[in-house]
């Protein structure tokens, strides 16, 4: 492809999350600590479920470490889109984050089946907790162990107007998010330090400030030399 990009794959954002938690996929220790709030982590998800793009995620498959490359134990490492896979692990699959204070959180979203896709997700709150119309917490949805026909049964006993058919027809629909696919760019293994850095540079500074942006290049070019230092 090039001499940066090895290549780009269309991954299925349910791999991407599997490669997550087995460990085959780990985060780049230079990335940022986790600062999204819950909106951020809810419009995330309300923009899956209406068919937005994911966006991209850079990843690299490591090469043993000489003087000016980098060297993991790890098969992959996630050089940018941490906190999207973050929020999704959270939300998805109840695992907790290690937010930017080092406080540990698990974020919960609730789903109204009965509303429009652009309404239909909300942070949990005491109030949607207590109304029967939603769903209090959305993993419960994506256990791939639980019967979405019995869950639509007891929400629909709960709520008598609501068709049981067109209820677990819903809860496919948002389930489905899981195929929603994404772009990986996969960088060259053994790609230099400077490059790796430049590209962290390039994939953050319109998200971010320009404040924001320099200290965590800093913190990744200090990151990346002294990998490369316990490994020579």
């Amino acid at each position: 492809m090039n001499r940066v990009i090895s290549q780009v794959v269309i991954d299925r954002l349910a791999d991407l999350l599997q490669r997550l938690q087995s460990g085959s996929l780990v985060l780049a220790n230079f990335a940022r600590p986790f600062v999204w709030s819950p909106e951020q982590v809810c419009e995330l998800l309300r923009s899956m479920y209406l068919g937005g793009p994911v966006g991209y995620m850079i990843v690299q498959t490591m090469a043993p470490c000489s003087s000016t490359t980098v060297r993991v134990d790890a098969l992959e490492t996630l050089i940018d889109g941490k906190q999207r896979l973050l929020s999704l692990m959270s939300v998805l699959y109840r695992a907790p984050v290690l937010t930017h204070r080092f406080e540990k959180v698990r974020f919960c979203i609730a789903f109204n089946p009965q509303l429009k896709p652009s309404v239909a997700l909300e942070v949990a709150s005491s109030a949607t907790d207590a109304d029967p119309a939603w769903v209090s917490d959305v993993a419960t949805l994506f256990d791939a162990h639980v019967d979405l026909a019995a869950v639509a049964a007891d929400y629909c006993a709960a709520n008598p107007t609501c068709s049981p058919e067109a209820i677990v027809n819903t809860f496919h629909r948002l389930r489905s998010m899981l195929n929603n696919t994404i772009a990986v760019y996969n960088l060259q293994p053994g790609l230099p330090r400077s490059e790796v850095l430049d590209i962290f540079y390039d994939a953050n500074r319109h998200s971010r400030s320009a404040n924001q942006v320099r200290k965590q290049a800093k913190a990744l070019k200090e990151a990346l030399a002294q990998l490369c230092a316990a490994a020579d």
